[in-house]
């Protein structure tokens, strides 16, 4: 009778095999390796941590950069929703309606200026 793949024959060796792995996502070195790199090649320890401030000052810059242009668009966005909606109104007013027929059309304009509004607030 043959062995099923699960059974194992006598005298058999399991082996374990483990793995390690360290994943770093910060821009400088372990201490470690860093003593390492300077032996090797003496000053590179402080060019090392120089870039990494450098770095991190720049992105801190274009961060800042970014909401900036963020927080100008969103005004923006909000003045001219303030400039359509005013000049809907207006022009709305101007129609004076007297009719059935007027107040439907100035209903249907004021659907039309509210999406319009939606779309420059909605970014």
């Amino acid at each position: 009778m043959a062995e099923s793949p699960n059974q194992t024959a006598k005298g058999a060796v399991s082996a374990l095999r483990t793995e390690h792995q360290v994943v770093r996502s910060e821009p400088l070195p372990t201490p470690s390796d860093l003593k390492g790199y300077e032996e090797i090649l003496p000053g590179v320890a402080k060019r090392i941590i120089r870039m990494a401030e450098e770095q991190r000052k720049h992105t801190f810059e274009m961060q800042k950069k970014e909401q900036d242009h963020r927080h100008a668009h969103s005004k923006r966005s909000q003045y001219m929703a303030l400039i359509l909606g005013l000049a809907g109104f207006v022009c709305v007013w101007a129609l004076n309606p007297s009719s059935a027929g007027q107040a439907g059309i100035i209903l249907l304009a004021f659907v039309g200026i509210a999406v319009i509004l939606a779309q420059f607030l909605k970014k």
